[in-house]
């Protein structure tokens, strides 16, 4: 059967992934959402349910104070001795960590931190001898030579056993990161990310017969890129292998769908793609198609067609959240309650906003489609000036779309914000004359489109704003859209408060 790359759309970059028996399982970075690092199971590679996350506690996840794009970076997961093992960076506190568990679903141990431990991308590595190492690049606050570092590891303790030493500094290309290694038939091969994860990003591969090297470059590298190839794929980079229950290998790694035709741009993230590899008969690998990420490929382990999550909806009629929803940086619990009657959710907004950099109170999901509609209903409780919540369109707290309700003169208004870097606008305030709204956000590639429904149900476009103007290319992220709703009180110390009743997101 065929399977349709990207097999998990949406913002899931940096994707890890591990094979124990005939189960797959795989991970991607988070950034400054909670909680981190999403996990997957799939039987085949292609058809993938998140089943968790690896980092759902303060402890495992402090982000309160998280910068924009900061948060966990580029996690790595392995399996071994009935274990699995996730090594990730936290970049607000700038270290290193290690959390286990036995069962994937969690729990998930404390972190284990690597106190001597510098660079971001670590990855793990169980030899055959029973030996651990750990990789990782350069650490960019300091003055060191840019490239993969290695050391021995103590897995238990995080403690060195060796001194970290720099091994391989790629193959030419800026920013050698992502380094993972593994081991064929007695040699050791290391691939990296270099290129930058941008448009110039690709992948290189290195094999040396000893762990710490010397890593020959192979002589056709790289091995992966869209580089200045024109194709509906860019950004194609960050690639870790698997070997299937079958014996085939393949790759996963991030890559975008910008849109524009002069100027690219890509507003849903950096996502997930699977492509396959081959061993050539002198020990190299062949990746993909020339080079490059198919949009389709024949998998021999699909036994059902591909079916990739669309629509979305939350009734919040449980204390159960989806496993897609996700809070901006470490949320203060006591602000998300289910209504007694187990009819709607309670938020309750605090000083912070979505243009503050603090942990707002906000629930969202990531947009997965270029083609989407999103409404949500909620009865609103505000009686200060500049009370809001709404329905938002989420990169940063410097780029994001908002319909939201919004308190003036002791009356309660429907209003558009546009908040681009410096430029924080208000348009087309409409009076709301009861408490209760539905809002919503209906998107192309191109725009979105901004409405509420009144009594009758009757879609009312209230405005429209540019998809490309959230993009990374403009506000300099790493991350991709999020709807969500969200609820504050704008800097002053109240509390607004709303009680929602339903969440949905639909493709177009």
């Amino acid at each position: 059967m065929k399977y349709q790359n990207p097999i998990i759309e949406g913002f899931y970059p940096d994707p890890s992934v591990c094979r124990v028996g005939e189960e797959y399982y795989l991970i991607t970075s988070s950034f400054e959402y909670f909680p981190g690092t999403p996990i997957f199971n799939s039987k085949d590679l292609v058809n993938w349910e998140q089943i968790g996350h690896c980092l759902t506690n303060d402890k495992q996840l402090p982000i309160q104070n998280a910068l924009n794009s900061y948060g966990i970076y580029a996690p790595t997961i392995r399996f071994h001795n009935g274990r699995f093992y996730v090594i990730a960076t936290n970049v607000t506190n700038y270290y290193n960590f290690i959390v286990w568990a036995e069962n994937p679903t969690g729990p998930w141990s404390d972190p284990v931190k690597l106190e001597e431990w510098d660079g971001i991308d670590p990855s793990l590595f169980f030899d055959d001898d029973g030996k651990v190492y750990i990789m990782g690049n350069s650490y960019k606050k300091k003055a060191e030579t840019l490239g993969c570092y290695m050391a021995e590891l103590d897995i238990n303790t995080g403690k060195l056993k060796t001194e970290r030493r720099l091994v391989c500094t790629g193959s030419g290309g800026k920013a050698p990161e992502a380094p993972h290694l593994y081991k064929k038939d007695g040699k050791y091969y290391l691939i990296l990310a270099e290129g930058g994860t941008e448009y110039g990003h690709m992948v290189t591969v290195f094999r040396s017969d000893n762990p710490y090297g010397p890593f020959e470059s192979y002589e056709n590298n790289p091995v992966l890129t869209h580089r200045s190839r024109k194709h509906t794929f860019q950004g194609i980079g960050h690639m870790d292998l698997v070997e299937d229950h079958q014996g085939n290998w393949w790759g996963v790694c991030l890559g975008m769908r910008p849109k524009g035709s002069h100027a690219y741009f890509h507003h849903l993230g950096r996502e997930t793609f699977l492509v396959p590899v081959v061993w050539t008969q002198d020990g190299w690998i062949e990746v993909g198609t020339d080079k490059m990420v198919a949009e389709t490929y024949e998998n021999p382990l699909m036994t059902e067609e591909q079916k990739r999550p669309g629509d979305f909806e939350d009734d919040f009629s449980t204390e159960c959240r989806p496993k897609e929803w996700v809070y901006l940086r470490n949320p203060e619990r006591g602000n998300y309650a289910l209504d007694k009657s187990g009819k709607g959710f309670w938020l309750t907004g605090n000083k912070e906003s979505l243009s503050s950099g603090g942990a707002c109170t906000f629930i969202g999901k990531r947009q997965c489609h270029f083609e989407c509609d999103t409404t949500t209903d909620f009865y609103v409780d505000f009686k200060n000036e500049n009370d809001e919540a709404g329905l938002t369109a989420y990169m940063s707290d410097r780029y994001y779309y908002a319909i939201c309700v919004k308190r003036k003169n002791n009356e309660n208004y429907i209003v558009l914000r546009k908040k681009i870097a410096d430029f924080d606008i208000e348009e087309t305030a409409v009076l709301l004359e009861d408490d209760h709204v539905v809002l919503g956000i209906e998107a192309d590639e191109k725009m979105y489109k901004f409405y509420f429904k009144d009594s009758k149900n009757k879609k009312w476009f209230i405005g429209k704003a540019e998809c490309r103007f959230l993009a990374s290319e403009i506000s300099a992220t790493f991350t991709g859209t999020i709807l969500g709703i969200y609820v504050t009180a704008n800097g002053n110390e109240e509390t607004p408060k709303i009680c929602v009743n339903n969440f949905k997101y639909g493709t177009l």
